[in-house]
């Protein structure tokens, strides 16, 4: 089953109504084996082409024993906006600090096909490298630079 979803670079948030944010600090192991903090939560679970699969909690110490393993990882704030409660915001930090992506999902193909951004959302971004977590935590910045310039995305950092 695909996800019926939309990606979008983000120029700025401070003046988006915004949810607090949740942290999300994930990795990404060499057998497709995915483990994340969220917030106070521990979760593994298997990567697949539509995401997480099969999530289940996990210990703190089961979590620092598996991320010594991990080949990439990710660490990113995500807040809901609040006047459309289809849209999330991605955050990123450390590597990717600077980076902000809207995804919006939908529940059927007519409402995804009939989707006017909003004014805030910038290039639109879902067929590209920089939809997906998985494979935006093997770049460093250098790469997300060059990534950025091969599609000509715009952001406030070019």
């Amino acid at each position: 089953m695909q996800r019926l979803t939309k990606r979008f670079i983000v120029k700025n948030i401070d003046s988006l109504n915004l949810s607090n944010p949740i942290i999300y600090e994930r990795f990404y192991l060499p057998d497709q084996t995915v483990i994340q903090r969220k917030q106070d939560a521990y979760t593994k679970g298997t990567l697949t082409s539509v995401g997480i699969i099969n999530q289940t909690l996990i210990s703190q110490t089961e979590f620092e024993k598996l991320k010594q393993s991990a080949n990439n990882s990710i660490t990113r704030k995500s807040y809901l906006y609040l006047d459309d409660n289809r849209v999330s915001i991605k955050e990123y930090q450390g590597n990717l600090e600077g980076f902000i992506r809207a995804e919006v999902e939908f529940k059927t193909k007519s409402e995804m096909e009939d989707y006017h951004k909003e004014s805030w959302m910038r290039q639109d971004i879902t067929a590209t490298p920089l939809a997906f977590d998985s494979l935006l935590s093997a770049l460093n910045k250098d790469e997300l630079s060059k990534i950025l310039k091969e599609y000509n995305i715009i952001t406030d950092k070019n």
